[in-house]
């Protein structure tokens, strides 16, 4: 099979019509609901020196368990003042 480039996104309208709508932050959202399964791809965090910190050093830092649905924010443990994450 021969894979090319195409202007005729036709062929994936089956996608489009079964996707959650996008603020509903569920896997859903941005991939059909019918797959078996997804993978979680968790976003880069960098400290204030440039250097990246892991979600899971994030989480110790804040005393907040680091689980497979946990958003960044909550193990972030959010507060009003900035956080020093060259510590963590």
């Amino acid at each position: 099979m021969e894979i090319f480039a195409s202007d005729d996104l036709s062929a994936a309208n089956w996608m489009v019509e079964r996707l959650y709508p996008f603020r509903t932050f569920l896997a859903g959202s941005v991939a059909p609901p019918n797959y078996e399964a997804y993978v979680r791809i968790l976003h880069p965090v960098f400290n204030d020196r440039g250097e990246e910190v892991r979600w899971s050093d994030i989480a110790a830092w804040s005393g907040v368990p680091s689980v497979a649905l946990r958003r960044f924010l909550t193990i972030l443990g959010w507060k009003s003042s900035r956080p020093n994450w060259s510590t963590a």
